[in-house]
């Protein structure tokens, strides 16, 4: 099998499905000799954070000299992200031989889902390149969630980084039901860190108590990062308090804050060009705030480094799958914006942009084009921009995903050739709404 064909095999295994569940995983990891009683384990889950707090662990534990493995997801570009050891990605080879080795045993469970197999490989990889640290990131949920398999006895710590209402339809309509579900990590006897607040934070000690395991409250430090995001106090202080349970040496955390690197999380990747995953409500409510604190003066020298430079006028490209709260990040971030692009992420989950258009007619009054293909999108953004605007892409991993892609991969270049420019339109449907 090479990786061609291994990606093949986990793709055809729908991405989409959610099946929640420890019978299928335990089944497989068992046939596979436990590979998760063979590393130190670091559990993450949360609504919105836990992929930073994930990397800022693993940025931690890798300077004190640990090999650590990080297991994230989604990707942003390609499957190998998903799986890190000591910052690297997984190689194409180990892929594919690792897929082969999982294969036959999995194709004898029925029903086994693209994430549970995803999961098998990472746990199975980091047990044979013998991981002194695995920093492991929650899919969805955590009770029930395939990452959930990891034993008790080889876990440091778990956390939980904050919880607001999102996939609902599997967690629950609560914050008190979804609060359970992701309670469900805290392991007998292992310390628990959260920065939850509220109704969240009792069930969280309820079930602390009921596990007789520590809980520790995380308050938003001031170290250095070079993460930006004033939201980011609250993910690095959860991070600091797992590495003082470690007994990490105070000048090896602030170092590693200070290096850490998290893609597509309120990144640059040209000047007047910002990315951020913020695919759900809570994540966009910390955007919008992001936004309005860059026209905001600070004497502080930390928030200064972590906020978004001042620009004019905010040019909005975004895309949503039809499973989120789209009303509700419309919501946050449509009135901050002078001009929308709305377009569609590379998906079957994709939500129509008149949806959102509609949305916007209705409750904003905003201007607005529809322009599909998320790179047009991106290109018209940028033509369209004026001195000191910025270009905002956000809404989904996948429209992100495709533009940080295409960045990476062949920069993105200012069209300033009017026929090019005519060209792009006369492709797209263009729809506008005058302010």
């Amino acid at each position: 099998m090479n990786y061609k064909e291994a990606i093949a095999y986990l793709n055809s295994h729908d991405i989409n499905k959610i099946d929640l569940g420890l019978d299928d995983i335990k089944k497989l990891l068992e046939t596979l000799d436990n590979p998760p009683t063979k590393f130190r384990s670091i559990h993450v889950a949360g609504t919105n954070g836990k992929g930073s707090v994930s990397a800022m662990v693993a940025a931690i534990l890798q300077k004190t000299g640990h090999k650590v493995g990080l297991y994230t997801s989604p990707h942003l570009i390609r499957f190998n992200e998903r799986i890190k050891i000591n910052n690297a990605n997984i190689s194409d080879l180990k892929i594919a031989r690792l897929t082969e080795k999982i294969k036959p045993i999995a194709e004898k469970i029925n029903g086994i889902t693209y994430f549970e197999l995803t999961t098998a490989l990472a746990f199975l990889y980091f047990a044979e390149q013998k991981v002194d640290y695995a920093v492991i990131e929650v899919g969805l949920g955590g009770r029930l969630d395939a990452t959930n398999i990891l034993p008790a006895e080889n876990c440091a710590a778990t956390a939980i980084t904050n919880i607001s209402l999102e996939h609902k339809n599997y967690l629950g309509d609560t914050i008190k039901k979804i609060a359970f579900e992701k309670a469900g990590i805290i392991k007998e006897h292992i310390p628990i860190v959260t920065a939850a607040s509220g109704e969240a934070l009792e069930v969280i000690r309820k079930i602390a108590d009921e596990k007789h395991s520590r809980l520790i409250i995380a308050e938003p430090m001031e170290y250095e990062c070079s993460l930006q995001g004033e939201f980011q106090k609250y993910n690095i202080g959860i991070a600091a308090e797992i590495a003082y349970l470690l007994n990490i040496n105070e000048d090896i955390i602030r170092e590693a804050f200070k290096e850490v690197t998290w893609p597509a999380r309120l990144e640059f990747l040209k000047h007047n060009l910002l990315v951020d995953c913020a695919h759900n409500p809570g994540a966009s409510l910390m955007l919008a705030n992001e936004l309005q604190k860059a026209k905001e003066d600070t004497k502080n020298h930390y928030e200064r480094a972590r906020r978004i430079p001042y620009f004019r006028k905010l040019i909005l490209v975004i895309g949503i799958l039809k499973d989120k709260d789209y009303k509700q990040i419309l919501k946050h971030l449509a009135p901050l914006a002078a001009k929308i692009i709305l377009c569609k992420p590379n998906t079957e989950r994709a939500l129509g942009p008149e949806m959102l258009a509609a949305e916007l007619q209705k409750e904003h009054a905003k201007d607005y084009v529809i322009i599909d293909d998320v790179k047009e999108a991106v290109i018209y953004a940028q033509e369209t921009a004026q001195k000191n605007d910025l270009v905002l892409v956000t809404g989904s991993f996948y429209v992100v995903g495709e533009v940080y892609g295409m960045y990476k991969k062949t920069g993105i270049k200012k069209i300033t050739r009017r026929k090019k420019l005519i060209a792009i339109i006369s492709k797209m449907r263009l729809i506008t709404k005058s302010l």
